[in-house]
């Protein structure tokens, strides 16, 4: 590529990311809806959403043509992330809204498309460095809807005085800053140049995470901490690490075990609901609805619209209109069913595998971190809310990129199989 559009790209690359995490493009086309006011969200305009992601996607794939032989050789190297978005193709086949059904799996074809691209592309501490720059333009923007647009970047109605920045509601935002705020820890313990930058960054996103009063995602950044030094412990020798993991698992279900029984109490003090807002009634209506299409579900990205689909039943039974189903591994049973969920599953497992060898034996650095907290991340966050395989979404591209990038930086290099890890153990 010619030397003079590599700024360009890099400029595009950060853009199309940043866009990617929902900031302002959704926040702008509902005028600063808050959930709780008297208009309703559901006639909103989202040409604009729309017409941004199809020129993003136009422009990737020009940059596609330029690297055409590298992403060749790359795009085979994972089927399962193949298989996935061809699954999601041919729900077609059985989907209520055949034409909705094939444009939103397309644009999951093209938002995997992209996400190969950044695998063959950048590495993953160069990656990183990308996300930091990224993730700047989150705390920058939402910090100046903030204090002069404060119709959008604070919310109303039911939710009213909460901060959500550029972000649609406070608890997208909230999830949104888990992720920036990891980033920019593993970044302030690897990298010395710009400490200042990257330490302010971090105490921004806290305060922000803060203001957002998203107890969830509070707690998902602090779960994530404990997992970080849980991990730390893998590049320990085994007959250290060994029992230092068996006594952290251990302090886990202790923990896990203190809570169920001090449930109650727990939520008070949080002034929640113990039904998680009504979310435990909804899961349960959810999966009984599940159960009727279980192993193709109900066509990619189709159940939720409206009163005009299959959703309208679960409206008219919880009493309340939720987009989705405020669980992503839910959500993405309801589109593809089991199948779907499996062969999900199987990629997830696989990057997880890779990026536990890649911690152990390939990246001494903090960065070696970063796939794994990643997932973890992208477990917790589909917990209670939903970005699990959807198109045009930052968590997407980055399953995505992770998927291949593991693979491009460990293959060609000495590969650790379980015949090294038991030589290991037997040493130990």
């Amino acid at each position: 590529m010619n030397k003079y559009l590599k700024p360009l790209e890099h400029v595009f690359i950060v853009v199309s990311l940043f866009l990617s995490t929902g900031a302002i493009l959704a926040l702008v086309s509902s005028d600063g809806f808050s959930e709780g006011q008297d208009k309703t969200i559901d006639f909103t305009d989202y040409t604009l959403v729309k017409s941004t992601f199809l020129i993003v996607k136009l422009i990737g794939i020009l940059l596609l043509i330029f690297r055409w032989k590298k992403f060749a050789y790359t795009i085979r190297q994972n089927r399962y992330v193949l298989i996935f978005t061809a699954l999601s193709i041919l729900s077609v086949m059985w989907s209520d809204s055949p034409n909705k059904t094939l444009s939103r799996s397309i644009g999951l074809l093209t938002t995997n498309l992209f996400g190969i691209y950044v695998a063959t592309r950048y590495t993953i501490k160069e990656q990183l460095t990308i996300f930091v720059q990224v993730f700047s333009l989150v705390l920058i923007t939402s910090i100046l809807f903030i204090i002069f647009l404060p119709k959008y970047g604070i919310m109303g109605g039911i939710h009213v005085g909460t901060w959500r920045g550029v972000y649609i509601h406070k608890n997208v935002f909230g999830q949104t800053l888990v992720m920036c705020t990891s980033i920019f820890f593993l970044r302030s313990i690897s990298d010395n140049k710009n400490a200042f930058l990257i330490n302010l960054g971090l105490i921004l996103s806290i305060i922000l995470l803060l203001m957002t009063k998203s107890s969830g995602a509070l707690g998902n950044l602090l779960i994530i901490f404990n997992i970080f030094l849980i991990l730390n412990t893998w590049r320990w020798r085994l007959e250290i690490m060994i029992p230092a993991s068996i006594g952290l698992i251990f302090i886990g279900i202790v923990a896990k075990l203190w809570i169920d029984d001090n449930a109650g109490i727990l939520f008070s003090a949080l002034n929640k609901d113990p039904s998680l807002t009504g979310r435990t009634e909804l899961w349960s209506l959810l999966i009984e609805i599940a159960l009727r299409k279980p192993w193709l579900g109900y066509g990619y990205d189709i159940f939720w619209a409206g009163f005009n689909g299959s959703s309208a039943e679960v409206w008219y039974t919880v009493g309340w209109q939720p987009p989705h189903a405020h669980n992503g591994f839910l959500d993405l049973w309801l589109s593809l069913g089991l199948v779907g969920l499996v062969s999900f599953g199987i990629n997830f497992l696989n990057i997880l595998f890779k990026g536990f060898i890649w911690l152990r034996y390939f990246v001494k650095t903090p960065d070696g971190l970063w796939p794994l907290m990643f997932m973890v991340w992208l477990v917790l966050s589909n917990l209670s809310e939903s970005s699990l395989m959807t198109k045009n979404e930052f968590a997407t591209i980055i399953y995505t990129t992770l998927s291949y990038s593991l693979i491009i930086e460990i293959s060609g290099r000495y590969k650790p199989n379980l015949l090294t890890i038991s030589e290991e153990i037997q040493e130990a």
